[in-house]
């Protein structure tokens, strides 16, 4: 047995105890610097949030109130909230808004038509795995290509939509499809249900696996058919999946921005015109527009500061509202 005691002559020479001290633990210093390296790199995603997120919504709390010229933020001087003034007498801003909530409505039908085309492909157990494939395609590529795509599609002169009206029904069922509103709404709306299906699609299939088959057989015992067990069996069953994709839903087309973008910019600046009269004009456009595509003094980073966080309101009284209705629909069980 080691014996750490070392015995030393001091004084008169009489022995004197002393223990030695242990050594460090290396591992335990191995430890703290990977605590310490990990909370580094843990912190990286915080320093960016803080960087690129908090501090610019914090200035653009701030620039809600004041008056600023162009982006120096070392003009900013208070205006008496007249920012919140302009907005609110702005019909085009309403105009906006009514556009968000025209691309709410496509995305609910989008929901609707991923919600058959799953139930559909969930009764074909090989060729639903193929076609769920193909239907989320569309979901991945890139919004500026299939809306250029469909754009040459709908051309009024070279566009094969009018090619096809033209040999069924003759020259004059052309449609100026990008120049005359209720048309050009009509685009507006395809492009966006032919896009958004897919992941509809593919979270819905997930979510009919998960249900309960043995409440599919006592349905049939009791004589329900089909519909009456997708009524009372499937749709409370996912429920909660529904919920997530009308939240999802509700936020894509609030937030609807490439598709109208690119379908119908003309003109510079916050002038521009987005389709005919502005039928394809959305508030983050319009927000664009207003903080980033002008240098006007009268407008910028004030005004496109207070559509943002009044987007942002609605936004969030949705989501409350939603989660507070939940339980008279959303089933859990």
């Amino acid at each position: 047995m080691q014996d750490n005691t070392v015995v030393s002559l001091t004084g008169e020479g009489f022995p004197k105890a002393e223990t030695a001290k242990k050594p460090k633990n290396p591992k335990k210093r191995l430890n703290k610097i990977e605590n310490i390296q990990g909370l580094c790199f843990a912190c990286l995603p915080l320093v960016g949030f803080c960087l690129f997120t908090l501090i610019p919504a914090l200035i653009a709390f701030s620039a809600q109130f004041t008056a600023m010229d162009g982006f120096d933020l070392g003009t900013m001087t208070w205006n008496n909230f007249a920012s919140f003034g302009t907005v609110l007498s702005d019909p085009l801003f309403w105009q906006s808004f009514g556009t968000d909530l025209f691309f709410v409505a496509a995305q609910f039908a989008s929901l609707l038509i991923a919600l058959v085309t799953a139930a559909i492909l969930a009764q074909l157990p090989q060729a639903g795995k193929i076609f769920t494939v193909i239907f989320f395609i569309p979901q991945i590529c890139s919004s500026v290509a299939i809306t250029l795509m469909w754009q040459n599609m709908f051309d009024y002169d070279y566009g094969i939509i009018n090619s096809i009206l033209v040999q069924l029904f003759g020259e004059g069922a052309k449609v100026n499809w990008l120049n005359e509103k209720g048309a050009y709404l009509a685009v507006m709306f395809f492009i966006t249900i032919w896009q958004g299906p897919g992941y509809g699609i593919l979270m819905y299939k997930a979510a009919f696996t998960n249900v309960n088959e043995s409440l599919y057989e006592a349905a049939r015992l009791d004589g329900a058919n089909r519909f009456q067990q997708m009524l009372h069996i499937t749709l409370p069953a996912i429920s909660p999946t529904t919920f997530f994709l009308v939240i999802s839903g509700i936020n894509a087309g609030m937030q609807s921005f490439d598709i109208p973008y690119i379908l119908g910019g003309r003109g510079e600046g916050w002038t521009s015109e987005f389709g005919p009269g502005n039928i394809g004009l959305t508030t983050s456009i319009y927000i664009y527009q207003t903080g980033i595509a002008t240098y006007d003094p009268t407008r910028g980073m004030p005004i496109a500061a207070v559509m943002s966080y009044g987007l942002f309101a609605v936004m969030l009284i949705v989501s409350i509202v939603n989660f507070k209705l939940q339980d008279k629909w959303v089933s859990y069980d």
